[in-house]
């Protein structure tokens, strides 16, 4: 709902809650909208005996007390609306206080509250909402402001909780926030199924106490520790606790601070657990060729593997083709440039380019150019290379699209290949 604010908008808006018009399931208010206090707190009050609006959001509006009021007292009485976002940054524990009453006795399944501007109080009273409130299954609070201590207030509500989606992006808590975390993964009664972490300082402590907290109870099917800092140590640690983790399909470390021995440790990991599927390393420059090659070959499950921006060379290359069960790979942003038409023309390459599984491969941002482009089009037009293939991106590179497209057209022309510039 982003249209001009005016009376007659929001007065049909208020009509049709009103009168749970069935069209209308889900509303959201986009941020650039300008809507008095006295427009969201019509808006409250039409809301609390809607029965058709699911999905409710009003983020990146500034909320005066009165409409937070409104909004608590709504979330009390409905009884269908299951998602909400309210406020910007300066909602704050203020704010979220407000709300708590509502909170605890709305029928919501998803609270989303990143970049509320939440502190410590905020913690002590969504662990007071958890405690009382079996319905939520998500909770969000990513970019706010979460301390170790906030982490630790949280625990006991988390523990008391149905959550199985937790987002910590983006927060201020460090080793001792993650142990707290990890406390919740190894509880009993938790239920998590999806766990980011990313952008906080967790260091390899952190990522070890996760590590530790992971089991075969465990029900996390993603992991998220992307610019964690959880460095070699950390990644050594959840390599070992794959094998017990039966449930973890998807394993996200870019930016991690990993080197190419993190990354052999991954992939030796890996060869236990077969049900991981996709493991996304992008960013860690230093895992270079020595760390790619450990992923030549094949782990039974594993189709999705992004090595981007990793510090690869050309050399890598052929190995990476070699491992027959992967169907996505990401070569973004490294080094394959020097040496890479001696090696698409080597018949080792194309061995393993026949035996390849990828449908996706991406070789953008790698500084290739015209005779790059010439190399990758005679290496890509025969059927038998790489044949279930579907998309090769290319963009970033030294070359226009329009001379991408003019050095592929062969191959475009023999393959049904989606060649992205």
């Amino acid at each position: 709902w982003g249209k001009s604010s005016s009376d007659s908008f929001v007065n049909d808006m208020v009509r049709r809650l009103e009168a749970s018009d069935g069209t209308l399931t889900s509303l959201h208010i986009l941020s650039f909208r300008k809507l008095s206090s006295a427009d969201f707190v019509r808006l409250a009050r039409a809301l609390s005996n809607n029965t058709k609006v699911q999905e409710f959001s009003a983020s990146g509006h500034s909320l005066s007390a009165d409409a937070l009021a409104s909004f608590g007292d709504a979330l009390k009485t409905n009884r269908t609306l299951r998602s909400i976002c309210l406020g910007d940054q300066k909602l704050g524990d203020d704010g979220l206080a407000q709300l708590e009453p509502g909170l605890v006795a709305s029928a919501l399944t998803i609270l989303d509250l990143e970049f509320k501007g939440l502190q410590l109080p905020s913690a002590h009273c969504l662990s007071r909402v958890l405690h009382g409130h079996m319905h939520l299954r998500d909770l969000r609070l990513a970019r706010n402001q979460l301390c170790d201590q906030s982490l630790h207030a949280l625990l006991a509500g988390l523990c008391a909780s149905s959550i199985e989606v937790l987002d910590l992006r983006g927060n201020k808590f460090g080793p001792e926030g993650a142990r707290a975390v990890a406390q919740f993964v190894a509880a009993p009664t938790c239920r998590l199924q999806k766990l980011l972490l990313c952008d906080n300082a967790i260091g390899p402590e952190g990522a070890q106490a996760i590590a530790a907290a992971l089991g075969p109870a465990s029900a996390i099917s993603e992991l998220r520790l992307e610019s964690s800092a959880c460095e070699d140590a950390g990644a050594v640690a959840l390599a070992e606790a794959l094998a017990r983790a039966p449930a973890l399909r998807i394993l996200v470390l870019n930016s991690a601070g990993l080197t190419g021995n993190g990354a052999i440790a991954l992939a030796r990991g890996l060869a236990a657990a077969p049900g991981i599927h996709t493991l996304r390393l992008n960013g860690n420059a230093d895992v270079g060729d020595d760390g790619a090659r450990a992923f030549a070959a094949p782990v039974t499950g594993l189709h999705t593997l992004d090595l981007g921006g990793c510090g690869i060379t050309s050399a890598a290359l052929a190995p990476l083709l070699g491992n027959a069960t992967l169907t996505h790979l990401c070569l973004f942003g490294n080094a394959l440039a020097p040496g890479l038409e001696a090696v698409l023309a080597d018949e080792g390459t194309a061995v393993h380019a026949a035996q390849s599984s990828l449908v996706d491969l991406d070789l953008g941002g790698n500084k290739l150019d015209q005779s790059h482009g010439e190399a990758v089009a005679a290496w890509i037009a025969p059927p038998e290379t790489l044949p279930a293939l579907k998309t090769l991106s290319l963009g970033g590179n030294s070359l226009t699209s329009e001379s991408w497209l003019a050095v592929t057209q062969n191959a475009r022309a023999q393959r049904a290949v989606k060649m992205l510039f």
